[in-house]
């Protein structure tokens, strides 16, 4: 069995903490090779490509891109490619590290999951009616609208693949529930569209909705509580 290997970061590739700091795993890009990792220092957050085989090749990528977003997420699982999301100007920018400029994508966006290349699950407060939000789904450039929540601070969002069929999660943590879609753009696309959830799981202000590995189950979280 191999032993564990230690990594140490270059010098000066992340921020030098005056009194705290924290790590925080991203995601593992699908070259199995390079980690985005999240690093928290003080009151400030930066995000460090780590690259596991030669370590002095790991990027700063707020240094790289010139951005300071709240998230970066990797676009399509690939190393060289983002999402940007500022949270205070509710935009989502795209970049990569061959064409480092931020392109705008998104705007008016409070929360976002993003699946392999070409779908982007959103809530967006744009047209949306008053102390509600618009759960959207954007999917090779055609912008469905999945159902309306609850204005929150918490928006649940995920979607995944399972058995060929696509499942999507979507509600409010201040609606104490979410709900479960089963190949929603097969459904909005139909000649009498109409949009049904197949399950609904409720649960008290939930924080945390996730797929399993192989997203055969589907679980909402808040503390001990689990749906």
């Amino acid at each position: 069995k191999a032993q564990p290997t230690t990594i140490t970061l270059p010098n000066g590739l992340a921020s030098v903490p005056q009194k705290t700091q924290a790590w925080q795993l991203v995601e593992w890009a699908s070259d199995n090779r390079h980690v985005l990792l999240q690093h928290t220092y003080d009151s400030s957050t930066e995000f460090i490509l780590l690259d596991r085989v030669d370590p002095t090749q790991s990027v700063n990528l707020n240094k790289t891109l010139g951005i300071n977003p709240n998230q970066i997420s990797l676009l399509n699982k690939k190393f060289d490619q983002y999402y940007l999301y500022d949270a205070a100007g509710g935009t989502l920018q795209t970049a990569s590290l061959s064409a480092p400029t931020p392109v705008a994508f998104l705007d008016h966006v409070l929360s976002y999951k993003a699946y392999g290349s070409n779908i982007v699950l959103y809530a967006t407060d744009a047209d949306a009616s008053a102390g509600k939000v618009n759960i959207k789904l954007l999917q090779d450039g055609t912008t469905y609208q999945i159902r309306e929540v609850a204005a929150g601070t918490q928006y649940l969002l995920n979607i995944a693949q399972y058995s060929g069929d696509w499942y999507l999660v979507a509600g409010a943590s201040s609606e104490n529930k979410v709900y479960i879609y089963k190949n929603p753009v097969d459904q909005l696309s139909s000649s009498k569209p109409l949009l049904v959830p197949v399950q609904v799981l409720k649960l008290s202000n939930p924080t945390y909705a996730s797929f399993s590995n192989n997203a055969r189950f589907i679980m909402e979280e808040n503390g001990r509580q689990f749906s």
